[in-house]
């Protein structure tokens, strides 16, 4: 496995295949994937899987029009100053 100038970690099919029990801890906490290629083009892109769960939930909040809508609200309020304390929302939500 290889680092690029690019700082994109990179590796072959082959490579990629005899390390492969090493990859989880060669990956961990890696903020962008690995690239795997095969004769010189990526296939696939290798990735710890609280990475890949976390742009999982990103594209769902995304594709959800309510929600990211709401989100969009929420982060224009938190700009305003519009925000609750943690005792206020608990009073709020009768928690």
């Amino acid at each position: 496995m290889t680092w690029h100038k690019e700082a994109r970690r990179e590796a072959t099919i082959t490579e990629a295949r005899k390390h492969l029990l090493e990859l989880p801890d060669e990956l961990s906490g890696a903020e962008e994937p690995m690239v795997v290629t095969k004769r010189g083009k990526p296939v696939l892109a290798l990735m710890p899987w609280e990475f890949y769960d976390s742009i999982r939930e990103t594209l769902e909040i995304m594709a959800d029009d309510d929600l990211l809508a709401a989100l969009k609200e929420s982060i224009r309020n938190a700009g305003k100053g519009r925000t609750y304390s943690t005792a206020e929302l608990r009073k709020e939500l009768a928690l």
